[in-house]
């Protein structure tokens, strides 16, 4: 999964930095990993008590995306031809 992490700085304008995180569609015990899921392994601080922190947004083309999203589920409906 490719994150893009923004965040407007007063001093530098605004500031953008992309990650490359391994998403496995499943966990270990065989069920869909979830928005969730990938969020608590991938970036903890971004979340709090399973909600997102303040001033955070998971978008997806443009769309928010709901945190109980499989993953397996938006790879096969909302990837673009290079499957990111």
């Amino acid at each position: 999964v490719r994150l893009h992490l923004w965040s407007a700085d007063s001093t530098r304008g605004s500031n953008c930095d992309v990650l490359l995180h391994r998403a496995p569609p499943l966990g270990e015990d065989g069920t869909a990993n979830t928005v969730t899921d990938f969020l608590n392994l991938a970036m903890p601080p971004l979340l709090k008590d399973g909600q997102l922190a303040e001033g955070v947004e998971i978008l997806l083309q443009g769309l928010q995306v709901p945190l109980d999203t499989p993953l397996y589920w938006l790879s096969l409906h909302a990837s673009y031809l290079d499957h990111f």
